[in-house]
């Protein structure tokens, strides 16, 4: 299994129950919301990876939160 389809089955369960749990959204809702925000976090890290790690973990880490924040 490759590293995208592993991170999106790590999180997707727990994901979706928190949105739809809050009653913050329908779960078709939370589906494409989650479909959005995992994929572009997956997509910020292989870039990252790529560009051979010249940002530090912490930042990453804080710009990934701050685009996901934004998103939802």
């Amino acid at each position: 299994m490759n590293f995208q389809k592993r991170v999106l089955m790590m999180v997707y369960e727990k994901n979706i129950n928190d949105m739809i749990k809050n009653g913050e959204k329908a779960r078709e809702d939370a589906e494409y919301i989650y479909a959005f925000t995992l994929t572009g976090c997956v997509g910020v890290i292989q870039k990252w990876l790529n560009d051979n790690l010249i940002k530090s973990p912490r930042y990453m880490a804080e710009t990934i939160m701050k685009l996901t924040n934004t998103a939802m």
